[in-house]
């Protein structure tokens, strides 16, 4: 079975409205404040296709890890944090994550709102 054109464009456009969307959330997260120092945009670019495929997936409940093991792919034990900062990191994790939710949440709600659903 083959995606009809139409579908398979507007499919494209609505994963990259997407992405760009949840990039600047990721982007605002910037675990190590590589952003802030200067890297370019797509810097954490392989966080949000984790993070987009787990909201395609509706397993929202696996955002908070995903966001603490990310660190991990820049060589830091995101589950180890030292106590001096572990509050001002889960603070930042769940900042994060509340922002994550409310995309989640406006998109799915508008969604069903859009099939006529209540």
């Amino acid at each position: 079975m083959e995606i009809d054109k139409d579908l398979k464009r507007k499919l494209s456009e609505e994963y990259t409205k997407d992405f760009l969307e949840l990039r600047i959330i990721v982007n605002k997260f910037d675990p190590l404040g590589l952003i802030r120092g200067g890297a370019p945009e797509n810097e954490h670019d392989n966080v949000t296709q984790k993070l987009i495929r787990c909201l395609y997936d509706h397993k929202l409940e696996n955002v908070r890890d995903l966001l603490i093991d990310c660190y991990d792919e820049y060589g830091f034990n995101g589950r180890d944090i030292k106590e001096e900062f572990l509050n001002s990191f889960n603070k930042k994790i769940e900042d994060t994550y509340n922002l994550i939710e409310n995309w989640y949440l406006n998109k799915y709600k508008n969604r069903t709102l859009a099939n006529g659903k209540r």
